[in-house]
């Protein structure tokens, strides 16, 4: 399958490829995919994904990491520097509970994000059943318990359940 492809059919005209200077301590895969495919300039969950000197490295709880989505400079969705999965961080930063793990790469999220918003708005029957499946053929740790995913999968199957 073509990850690539199947986040530019997902988000579309949204994504915006990077073209500021990244820093040299984002990984090189993060920093291909930032250059080479971009983040979305359209909010989502009420977050704004960051552009231009926003990307900039900081450090939280002993963590470096890059924002990549966040909300009046507080960054929620970040690319963890050293690993390069991406964490969501409480929106309080006083808030001392450790952040979610969300995907393994910032392309993982681009594309489970936009398979979970085409299925909000295309639900079927099958629709929560069917992103679980896709989700776990391409990041079974995404599924893991207390990740982001897995509660946005709790959410959805209640759903289906009402």
């Amino acid at each position: 399958m073509d990850l690539t492809g199947e986040i530019r059919r997902l988000w579309g005209d949204s994504l915006a490829p990077v073209t500021a200077e990244i820093d040299d301590t984002v990984p090189e895969r993060t920093r291909a995919f930032l250059t080479g495919v971009g983040l979305p300039t359209e909010p989502i969950w009420g977050l704004d994904f960051e552009h231009g000197d926003a990307l900039a490295p900081f450090e939280r709880a002993g963590r470096r990491c890059l924002p990549i989505a966040g909300s009046a400079g507080i960054p929620i969705f970040v690319v963890e520097l050293d690993t390069g999965v991406v964490l969501q961080w409480p929106p309080d930063p006083a808030e001392s509970d450790p952040p979610d793990f969300v995907n393994s790469d910032v392309g993982l999220f681009l594309l489970t994000a936009g398979r979970y918003f085409a299925l909000i708005r295309h639900a079927g029957d099958d629709g929560t059943a069917a992103f679980r499946r896709e989700l776990a053929a391409v990041d079974p740790d995404a599924l893991a318990a207390r990740t982001f995913w897995s509660y946005k999968v709790v959410e959805l199957q209640s759903e289906d359940d009402a």
